[in-house]
This record gives C-alpha cells, structure tokens and sequence, in this order.
C-alpha cells in the first residue's frame, strides 16, 4: 500500500498532504515495501503538485516503530534537498512521544489542523521549519 493525496489538509496551493487510507493502521503499512518505495512514492506526490510543504497524516496510526522513525529522517532529508518541509500530523499522544525522542528537533509536527496552520503561518514569518506530513 503506498499513500495517497490528501486533498482536505492542502490548505494552501504550495501544500501537499499524504496518508494511508483506512483505520487504526500499524506502521507496518509502511515497512512492509522497501523504505525507498514508500519515499519515492511520497516525493513523486511533492513534486506533483509544486509543493513547498509536505504534510503526512499518521492520524489513523495505532503504532509507530523506530523504522516508521528512521523513514521520517530519511524522508525529511530527501525533502528537503528539493526545498520541500515536512510536517509530521499526528494527534496529540504521538506528539508527546515524539517530543520525547527529540524528532521535533528535526521535523516539525502538528496535533491538528489549527496546529498545522500555526506551523504553516510561522513558517512564513519566521525561520524554516521542516516537517512531516501525516494520513489524515
């Protein structure tokens, strides 16, 4: 299963969203391809749509592993080697554990769609923010 445009959270025309469809999703769904194919699949969607932000909705996720970790870095790396952010939207009990292990010093993330507009607005006032993008 690879992701799919989310078109409700492309709140701007310079944002694209992903998310894998369906309910209470193990990151499985991503480890089970080749990490590559699931990056490729998320930068292809960037690149479509010109996009200067990349939101990923792991909303529906009811596990994260340090894979689903290591695919974020890799993902926010090869992101931003094409000037694109990723946000990582992610409710608020995986915004906590991810503050916990430091990836919000790397990758921006929002608990919702207010949250994410926040990032998105002071993105465009201040300094880059990196982030990623959520299923939603």
């Amino acid at each position: 299963m690879l992701p799919e445009i989310c078109n409700e959270l492309c709140v701007r025309p310079d944002v694209a969203a992903v998310h894998y469809p369906g309910q209470d999703l193990h990151d499985k769904v991503i480890r089970t391809h080749e990490n590559i194919e699931h990056v490729e699949a998320v930068l292809q969607l960037a690149k479509s749509r010109g996009a200067r932000y990349l939101v990923f909705d792991i909303r529906n996720f009811v596990t994260l592993s340090d894979k689903f970790v290591a695919i974020s870095v890799k993902l926010w790396k090869e992101l931003k080697a094409v000037g694109c952010r990723l946000i990582l939207l992610c409710g608020e009990e995986y915004q906590d554990l991810l503050t916990f292990i430091k990836l919000d010093k790397v990758l921006s993330i929002a608990r919702d769609e207010a949250d994410l507009q926040r990032v998105l607005d002071a993105d465009e006032a201040d300094a880059p923010i990196y982030v990623a993008c959520t299923p939603g």
